[in-house]
């Protein structure tokens, strides 16, 4: 048996659609990731992007900010990631269930206006949380910052809203 890489995780997918497989399909075989957004992880990224459709699914890793310093460069990231994709006609999914939320002020502070300018940039928002308290927090963000987003807990109702055109 071949040597695993440190941090392994399983990600589900469809293993008769391996080149491109769908969010729906990923849920259904294994498929390892290797050490990225974990959080002991020093490195790598704080997001990932994958373009699906027309849309963008923007997963928030397990990687934990040390610093509000590491916040600008991290959205900054985002828009490279993007390329040079219209986001204006595009929908975004952003999945935060890797995470455990923060609502220290400080870093409160920090990513509001980052938040605000990703979400008012695509044609329409969405978000991925794993819990209750999750939703809480993150619908609460949405109306102090005026945002129009759904907020869902179910991976099929997200994926199902992402793959409708904006």
């Amino acid at each position: 048996m071949a040597p695993t890489k440190p941090h392994a995780r399983e990600l589900t997918y469809d293993q008769s659609a391996f080149v491109a497989p769908s969010l729906r399909q990923r849920e259904r075989g294994t498929l390892p990731i290797l050490g990225r957004g974990l959080s002991d992880a020093d490195d790598g990224p704080f997001y990932d992007v994958e373009i699906l459709g027309g849309g963008a699914l923007v997963t928030r890793t397990a990687r934990r900010y040390s610093s509000t310093s590491e916040v600008p460069p991290s959205f900054a990231e985002i828009d490279v990631q993007l390329g040079d994709r219209d986001p204006s006609q595009m929908a975004l999914l952003v999945d935060l269930r890797a995470i455990v939320g923060r609502n220290d002020p400080e870093f409160e502070v920090a990513v509001a206006p980052f938040r605000r300018q990703l979400l008012a940039s695509f044609a329409r928002s969405a978000f991925l949380v794993r819990t209750t308290i999750g939703r809480l927090q993150l619908q609460r963000y949405l109306a102090v910052d005026g945002v129009d987003a759904v907020v869902f807990a179910e991976m099929d109702e997200a994926v199902t809203w992402l793959e409708r055109s904006p």
